[in-house]
C-alpha cells in the first residue's frame, strides 16, 4: 500500500523555506535525481479510465516498472491518498525493450510477480480485457530528497523522507509539491495534520497535488 501527502506549492523557494523552518541544511546539501517517467496504456485509455498507471521510470541506471491501483482520498484537502502499488526493478536491456514495444510491460511485470502477488497480474489483466498496451509518452522530474527529517506524529516524534518535485510536462509546464511517502505503521491523518501545521508556520501556502500521471494523461488524452 503507497501512502502518500502531496503538497502543490509555487516554486522550489517555497521548500528552501520550509528546509530553514525546520532548521534543516539547505536544498542543495541533500541528495536530487533526475527521473524520466515512461506511461502505458491501451490506445482507448483503458487503464486510465479505471484509476490503474502503468509507469516505467529511468532513474540513473535503475529501471523500476510500476503498477499502481486506483487511488483513493482520504481527507477532504485531497492531500493524502492511498493506492496499491506493485513494483519491480527491470534491467537495462529488459527496460528498452519494453520502451522499443519488443516486450509487453504487462508480461515483464507478470514474470516477475506472478508468483508472489498473482492478484496483482488478475486488476491489471481484468482492466485491460486482453486490449494491446502502447507506449504513451513521458515526462521529466527532477527530486530533491531530504531523510531523516524529524516530524511529530501524536505523542511520537517519527523521522520522515521529504521529496521536493519538479516536473516539466510536454506543454511546458513546471510543477512543483512536497511529497512525503508514510508506511502503514504512522497514523497518517495525525501526520497530514503536522505537516499541514508546519507548512503554515513557515508561511508556505499550498494546496493539494493531482498525481503526476493524472496531470500527464490530462495532457496526452488531448493530444491523442
Amino acid at each position: 500500500m503507497e501512502i502518500e501527502l502531496k503538497f502543490a506549492v509555487d516554486d522550489e523557494k517555497a521548500f528552501d523555506a520550509l528546509l530553514r523552518h525546520l532548521d534543516l541544511p539547505a536544498r542543495e546539501f541533500h541528495r536530487t535525481v533526475s527521473q524520466v517517467n515512461h506511461f502505458f496504456d491501451t490506445p482507448g485509455f483503458t487503464l486510465l479510465d479505471q484509476g490503474i498507471t502503468l509507469r516505467l521510470r529511468e532513474e540513473g541506471s535503475r529501471h523500476l516498472l510500476t503498477l499502481k491501483a486506483k487511488e483513493e482520498i482520504t481527507t477532504d484537502d485531497g492531500v493524502l491518498t492511498e493506492r496499491i502499488e506493485e513494483e519491480v526493478r527491470l534491467a537495462p536491456n529488459i527496460a528498452v525493450d519494453v520502451m522499443r514495444g519488443s516486450l509487453s510491460p504487462r508480461d515483464a511485470l507478470a514474470q516477475r510477480i506472478e508468483e508472489r502477488n498473482p492478484d496483482a497480474v488478475r486488476l491489471l489483466d481484468a482492466a485491460l480485457e486482453r486490449a494491446e498496451l502502447h507506449y504513451v509518452g513521458q515526462f521529466e522530474n527532477q527530486r530533491t530528497r531530504v531523510e531523516s527529517v524529524p516530524v511529530e506524529i501524536g505523542d511520537r516524534v517519527v523521522p520522515l523522507v521529504f521529496e521536493l518535485d519538479t516536473t516539466r510536462f510536454s506543454d511546458g509546464r513546471i510543477d512543483h509539491e512536497l511529497e512525503i511517502e508514510l508506511d502503514s505503521s504512522a497514523d497518517a491523518q495525525l501526520a497530514h495534520a503536522s505537516i499541514s501545521a508546519q507548512l503554515e508556520a513557515a508561511g508556505i501556502p499550498w494546496r493539494s497535488a493531482p498525481s503526476k500521471a493524472k496531470r500527464f494523461f490530462e495532457l496526452a488524452r488531448k493530444s491523442s
